[in-house]
């Protein structure tokens, strides 16, 4: 999902952005289902996908697979539920508690030792902090995401990560750096076919280039 800054730099958080019948398709699976971690991880999924267009159902959605997780002891699906409700108050503008989600989320994925969920977190907290403003906080838990991402060879994740850097290296007004990584997210998100963030990249360029005063 896109939010745009006063300074119009895209920022992305890594939530999914599919079409309602995604979502369709996920409740009636739901109604389906009655092995417990497959619930969990469908009405995670479910939280997920609402997050752009409706926090409140993912703040719902968030609640309900917590609850499930904890009464079935699932560990991963407890952190994802965490996770979403970070991401559904980061949507709903309060940063502060969107922050205490996503810190116990990351927390809690650390004593797993699940690197994926390790960096999605790491990326929502840096989203958050450059949300908040805080850019040098932001970049801080960007980098360790993108570290994670390269070492798993997600190039995809990479592409985003490295997105979200361009535009805090932006707001440092540390153009080189920014023009750097906004150069390494295109050829990242052209190979994965990432149209949405090619687009977000070209609009952060040609930001950086003006600001550069570098017009060819």
């Amino acid at each position: 999902m896109r939010k745009t800054t006063a300074c119009l730099i895209s920022l992305f958080l890594f939530i999914s952005t599919n079409a309602q019948y995604g979502i369709d398709s996920l409740r009636h699976l739901l109604t389906q289902t009655k092995e417990d971690t497959t619930r969990i991880n469908l009405i995670n999924k479910i939280a997920s996908e609402y997050a752009e267009s409706r926090p409140d159902s993912t703040l719902k959605y968030g609640k309900d697979a917590l609850k499930l997780s904890g009464q079935t002891k699932y560990k991963k699906g407890e952190i994802e539920a965490i996770e979403n409700l970070g991401i559904a108050f980061t949507m709903a503008g309060d940063y502060s508690k969107a922050l205490e989600y996503s810190l116990d989320a990351l927390k809690k994925s650390e004593t797993i030792n699940d690197n994926e969920l390790i960096a999605s977190n790491l990326s929502t907290i840096g989203f958050v902090y450059g949300l908040k403003g805080n850019a040098r906080e932001a970049l801080q838990y960007m980098l360790k995401a993108l570290k994670i991402y390269e070492e798993m060879h997600s190039d995809l994740n990479s592409g985003k990560t490295l997105l979200n850097l361009g535009a805090g290296y932006y707001f440092l007004d540390q153009l080189d750096s920014s023009r750097v990584c906004l150069s390494r997210a295109l050829e990242l998100s052209r190979r994965t076919s990432d149209n949405a963030n090619v687009a977000a990249i070209y609009l952060d360029l040609g930001m950086v280039h003006s600001k550069m005063k570098q017009y060819d």
